[in-house]
This record gives C-alpha cells, sequence and structure tokens, in this order.
C-alpha cells in the first residue's frame, strides 16, 4: 500500500488534512516488543472491529472516538481513488460527528 497507494499524488494531497499516526501490533523483536505488540493489538481491537491489516482509523480530534476505520483492500492497488473517497468520507464523518 505505501509503495502503490501512497504515492499517488491525489493519496498524497489528502492525506495532509491528516495527522498520520502507524500503530505496529506485529512487532515481534527488541526489548518488550511483546508487550507493546500485546498492547497495540488491545488498542486496535478498540478502536476498529477488526485486526485485519493494515487498517485505517480516522478519530475525531476532541472526542478521540474512531468515527471511520477500514481495511486493505485490494481495489485500492489498481485506484487509488477509491482510498482517497475512503480517506474524505472519514473526515466529512469527523465533521459531522
Amino acid at each position: 500500500m505505501e509503495k502503490n497507494v501512497f504515492t499517488d499524488e491525489r493519496v498524497r494531497e489528502a492525506f495532509k488534512k491528516f495527522v498520520v499516526v502507524k500503530l505496529y501490533c506485529d512487532q515481534k523483536y527488541g526489548p518488550s516488543s511483546g508487550e507493546r505488540a500485546a498492547f497495540n493489538m488491545e488498542l486496535e481491537k478498540t478502536l476498529t472491529p477488526s485486526t485485519q491489516q493494515p487498517q485505517y482509523v480516522v478519530l475525531d480530534p476532541e472526542s478521540r472516538e474512531a468515527v471511520a476505520t477500514w481495511g486493505w483492500v485490494r481495489a485500492h492497488l489498481s485506484d487509488p481513488q477509491l482510498f482517497v473517497d475512503k480517506m474524505l468520507a472519514g473526515l466529512q464523518a469527523v465533521k459531522d460527528f
């Protein structure tokens, strides 16, 4: 996704409207990485209906509640505009929240 979709100019422009945070829950190496991975997995379960990876979440900046979530879809690779549409729908959900 990052190499094929995030490099699309439409996606890059849409990302400018967000604060991007990466949450890794599959880290298996390093000091206490197992504890971090377990904590991050629980956070992912709290924020999203799935543990599919990658998972995208739009949080309301005031309430910090998830207003939109979606997982990886193969169609995003061939049509990055579909990903942009999800992002903008999430942004609209924040405004409507």
